[in-house]
């Protein structure tokens, strides 16, 4: 059965057209906060910034912030001959891990909340982190190629979680701390289209530990970036440009409206 979409409490971000956008997390009272080209949002703790990546004529991303409410843009990292993406605030709103090339190809980096600080953790390929609920691990998707992997916040005790040939990425941690999502090609590796892309992605769940990896779609179609409801009762990813939510096993699936990289808060 279709999860009610009353169901659905707290706000999400996405990018959508041309810039970051806000709504319900039901779909309801979308509007637009910028219109700069922003994508990859990721809320602050207490809802009241969003950390994104904005393509500058001179660079390949930057990290910007604003405040919930599209005012008070900034540059965060301020490296305009390097790339940086993939902000993820920490769950006590001190730190925003994201990955940069500034030094070792891209691995993934941390940073005060105000920008200052800018420091690697890790020393391979890493992209897109995601802080485990006790602010301790970080998952992020990297190493030879893209397998998901976790690591100790400070870089320490890094190891893989899935291994196969295929691409892993966009991982996102459950609140309660039990479960990994993220979207891969292994179901139909090696009879891809295109690497990173196409409709051979689908979304999985695993075990921080690596342990019980599962697949809970099932459509051929490109399923991207999940992201969990705050209490951890569903998923919402981009299923080809269109924001879906399900119940963590896949089913109960409805549409909320067009976007990608959404971010889910209370």
């Amino acid at each position: 059965m279709p999860i009610g979409l009353d169901q659905l409490a707290g706000r999400i971000a996405f990018a959508f057209d041309d810039g970051i956008w806000v709504s319900d997390a039901d779909g309801r009272h979308r509007r637009g906060l910028t219109h700069d080209g922003g994508f990859d949002p990721t809320f602050s703790p207490d809802g009241a910034q969003i950390a994104y990546r904005l393509l500058l004529a001179a660079d390949d991303g930057e990290i910007w912030v604003m405040d919930a409410n599209g005012g008070n843009v900034r540059d965060l990292v301020n490296d305009p001959e390097f790339s940086d993406w993939g902000p993820a605030w920490s769950p006590d709103g001190h730190l925003i891990a994201y990955d940069s090339n500034r030094r070792v190809g891209l691995a993934i980096w941390l940073m005060n909340a105000d920008g200052s600080g800018q420091r690697i953790i890790t020393h391979g390929h890493g992209e897109y982190p995601s802080w485990s609920p006790d602010g301790k691990r970080i998952a992020y998707a990297g190493g030879g190629y893209y397998d998901i992997h976790v690591t100790d916040a400070d870089g320490s005790n890094d190891r893989a979680l899935t291994t196969s040939a295929a691409y892993d990425m966009g991982p996102a941690w459950s609140p309660d701390g039990a479960w990994i999502a993220y979207h891969t090609q292994a179901d139909y590796y090696p009879d891809l289209g295109e690497a990173g892309m196409g409709p051979e992605m689908e979304i999985h769940l695993v075990r921080p530990d690596g342990s019980d990896d599962h697949r809970i779609t099932f459509d051929r179609v490109e399923d991207s970036f999940p992201a969990w409801s705050p209490d951890g009762r569903f998923l919402m990813w981009s299923r080809h440009g269109e924001l879906v939510v399900a119940r963590p096993d896949g089913s109960g699936l409805v549409d909320v409206g067009p976007g990608n990289f959404p971010t889910w808060i209370r």
